[in-house]
């Protein structure tokens, strides 16, 4: 079945590519625009990072741009978007880890301006981001079950940072980069409510396998049932897709 976007507007921001790889590049391009617009102003950047396989070819433009010496990311402060409960932060499979892994430490960002959502206290990461501003651009992939960070079905748009029990399909399509079977069953997640405070959102999704979620929260009538489909009522929530994750798509 092909699912056609609810709005014009929707249509208007969705950017199919070739490639992974291609759309990392116009992803990075905007992102290193954005943070030199900053710099110029004397502004900080917060930037809002994602976790897992789908950010990886970004992350690796965005090195290369800093390689380049096309971005500096000094005035940049980010905050990821979860973390795995009851994991320790030099655990591998931990999402500080991850990011340590995949782009921080090959970029010359001051790691005490990273910054991630804890369990002693989920909420404090809500007023820490709404203290500066809230986020002026957030990277987001999409789950198989519709989630956008782990915010799972059944969770609200107003929904608040918090602990949360993951969905058994999340925990499944995860539980590959846990080869010793120790998958975390609990998360600590930003609440949509903050996800959807930010001022621009970047949803990608690669390949045949997203294809579907992708068309349904994109044509679906926004509901708690379909956490990715709340981004419709964003004003500024741009797709970059590939050919495969597209293809239900009109």
């Amino acid at each position: 079945m092909i699912s056609e976007p609810a709005n014009a507007t929707l249509r208007k921001n969705i950017h199919v590519s070739d490639s992974a790889a291609k759309a990392a590049v116009a992803i990075a391009r905007k992102i290193s625009n954005a943070i030199k617009q900053h710099q110029l102003i004397g502004k900080t950047f917060r930037l809002g990072l994602a976790t897992g396989a789908t950010p990886v070819p970004l992350y690796k433009e965005l090195i290369k741009l800093y390689q380049q010496g096309d971005v500096n990311f000094k005035n940049v402060h980010t905050y990821n978007l979860d973390e795995y409960d009851e994991i320790s932060f030099d655990n591998p499979n931990s999402y500080h880890g991850f990011m340590r892994e995949n782009l921080f430490d090959h970029i010359n960002i001051p790691l005490e301006q990273t910054h991630f959502p804890s369990g002693d206290d989920p909420a404090a990461y809500d007023r820490e981001i709404a203290s500066v501003g809230g986020l002026d651009l957030l990277i987001l992939g999409i789950g198989s079950n519709g989630h956008i960070a782990f915010n799972e079905p059944g969770s609200e748009k107003d929904s608040p940072s918090r602990l949360i029990e993951l969905d058994a399909s999340t925990i499944a399509d995860n539980k590959q980069y846990f080869p010793d079977g120790d998958m975390p069953t609990r998360a600590i997640t930003m609440g949509l409510k903050t996800i959807l405070d930010t001022k621009t959102l970047v949803l990608m999704a690669w390949g045949d396998s997203k294809a579907s979620i992708i068309a349904e929260s994109l044509s679906c009538t926004p509901s708690a049932d379909l956490p990715a489909s709340f981004l419709q009522d964003h004003p500024n929530t741009l797709y970059f897709l590939d050919h495969g994750s597209a293809s239900k798509l009109s």
